[in-house]
């Protein structure tokens, strides 16, 4: 695991959104997949197996509390986790949450 100190050679442009690392722009790209499969479990009848909300939500709920520790509650940024990591991985395990119980 790289989680060396981010520095700007690092960084990667695209569609003008800077991104930390190429590993945080596949993130992301995984992550709106992952919730469009949220949305699609919730679209299912109501008396079928709903497996992958909760396997999503820990998914990016892990990655949260992974992060944490890996920069030191925030204090060290890297270029793998930084305290990016962990608002944008609580906040999506929040959303799908959400969907998943409100979308009842």
């Amino acid at each position: 695991m790289d989680n060396r100190i981010a520095t700007p050679e690092d960084e990667v442009v695209v569609l003008g959104y800077r991104f930390r690392s190429g590993g945080h722009v596949v993130w992301l790209c995984l992550s709106m997949l992952l919730l469009a499969c949220v949305v699609v479990d919730r679209s299912l009848p109501p008396d079928a197996v709903h497996f992958t909300i909760p396997m999503i939500i820990g998914f990016h709920g892990s990655t949260a509390i992974t992060a944490v520790f890996a920069t030191n509650f925030g204090r060290v940024n890297g270029t793998m986790y930084s305290r990016d990591c962990i608002w944008f991985n609580a906040l999506m395990a929040g959303i799908d949450a959400a969907i998943a119980y409100l979308g009842r």
